[in-house]
């Protein structure tokens, strides 16, 4: 019957300025622990800086990275669908500006 702790990272919060600007990066921790294999406990630790989080050992230039693919990403797909909404614009208005000279 061994019991096991272990600390892992959860969730991560950023922070936005009156600007937008980022103003803080924190790390939400998550503690489980296990007894031969089964979570028998799970429990939210205080929120840590992502320096904070480092020190502990966690690989923050990982997630770090991660995020900036995951809002890359959202940031392009945004943009597309940006295009097409005025896309979808153009071509109705055009149907109304037709529809008044009939």
């Amino acid at each position: 019957m061994a019991l096991e702790e272990q600390i892992r990272p959860y969730e991560v919060l950023i922070r936005f300025d009156v600007n937008g600007a980022i103003s803080g990066t924190h790390i939400g921790l998550l503690q489980t622990i296990t007894k031969d294999g089964v979570i028998i406990n799970s429990s939210q630790q205080n929120v840590s800086s992502f320096e904070d989080a480092a020190s502990l050992g966690f690989d923050i230039e990982a997630t770090k990275q991660y995020i900036d693919t995951v809002m890359y990403e959202q940031l392009q797909q945004t943009l597309q669908l940006v295009n097409d909404l005025t896309v979808q614009n153009a071509a109705l208005t055009e149907q109304l500006e037709n529809s008044k000279t009939v």
